[in-house]
């Protein structure tokens, strides 16, 4: 017999996919990322100098911010405690996808440089690493920036309320697809 916890759980997780509109998001985040990008392409500046840099990092969260104002425009706190609890709460995570999910970068970066290393390639030289490890201060500064400025502003839209909502119409399958064409786009 269900736990009576989990079924609360459960039917308060597939009213959410239900009222995620994933059209609405894609359109909000698509418009809220090329608002910024657009200036910097349309003024010429250079993407590493300022102020671009500064819109190009602003562009980077147009996902977090269209899924924070569409679940917040609901006015639902249940829908708003449950996004909160899924970004944090690592418990969600089954063990074998935890396995799953710390391996398989670590897996894909060895299997690439070990098929660049039987091409010919020489070794790289893993200048970021050696001066991390020179400066060991500054690998919790850099693991956050490239958490804040890399996956995280993205996964929390793309997979925490597009692919939610496209879950709740189709199969897992053709909602990665969808999830994944639009992402191209961007």
């Amino acid at each position: 017999m269900a736990h009576p916890e989990k079924k609360k759980v459960d039917n308060m997780n597939t009213g959410i996919l239900k009222a995620a509109n994933p059209w609405r998001f894609f359109a909000l985040a698509l418009g809220i990322s090329w608002f910024f990008w657009m200036w910097v392409i349309l003024l010429g500046w250079n993407v590493w100098r300022f102020p671009a840099i500064l819109f190009g990092a602003f562009g980077l969260f147009g996902p977090a911010l269209a899924e924070i104002i569409l679940i917040s425009r609901t006015h639902d706190k249940e829908q708003w405690r449950d996004y909160w609890q899924r970004v944090f709460d690592i418990r969600r995570i089954g063990k074998r996808w935890l396995l799953v999910i710390l391996l398989t970068f670590p897996a894909l970066n060895a299997l690439a440089l070990l098929l660049s290393v039987f091409a010919g390639s020489p070794l790289p030289e893993f200048e970021t690493a050696k001066n991390l490890l020179f400066e060991p201060w500054r690998i919790l500064p850099f693991a956050i920036f490239i958490l804040l400025y890399g996956p995280l502003p993205e996964e929390l839209g793309w997979r925490g309320y597009a692919l939610d909502g496209l879950q709740a119409r189709y199969n897992a399958l053709v909602s990665r697809y969808r999830v994944y064409l639009v992402w191209l786009r961007e």
